[in-house]
């Protein structure tokens, strides 16, 4: 004699039980968002905590360009490290490089000197006499 399945029908689920079910979920989702559940682990300081000042373009080379400049840490209480990213343009004002510099663990109160890499495109090295103007396009400032 063959035995019946060991499964028990389906219960119907009331429209009231899914919804506090989708409410518990949502409120679950935002305090993982609220905690930072998987955000960055560096957290990020305001970038007026440090004064970038002198920025100009160096000549490396005929193909080679740097920004050279200084940082000042204007925290009193803590060291710093600070990511810059610039972007150089032609003269009809497209962008055609940019470079990145991290500058790791300037003291309260520091003044570091700076000098980045050279102006990259996607294929190439960009020298000064190519770019018209340059400016700073990001600044995040960290612990330590």
């Amino acid at each position: 004699m063959p035995r019946p399945p060991l499964t028990r029908p389906a219960k119907a689920v009331s429209l009231s039980t899914v919804r506090r079910l989708g409410r518990r979920l949502a409120v679950v989702l935002v305090v993982g968002v609220l905690t930072g559940c998987g955000s960055n682990p560096s957290p990020t300081l305001d970038s007026s905590a440090v004064v970038v000042a002198g920025e100009n373009l160096v000549p490396v080379s005929v193909q080679i360009c740097h920004v050279r400049g200084t940082i000042l840490n204007a925290k009193t209480d803590s060291g710093v490290t600070i990511f810059m990213r610039w972007q150089a343009y032609d003269a009809g004002g497209n962008v055609i490089a940019t470079t990145a510099l991290t500058v790791a663990n300037v003291p309260a109160l520091g003044q570091v000197s700076f000098e980045s890499t050279g102006f990259a495109s996607s294929d190439r090295l960009i020298g000064c006499s190519a770019i018209v103007r340059f400016n700073r396009i990001e600044t995040t400032v960290s612990p330590g």
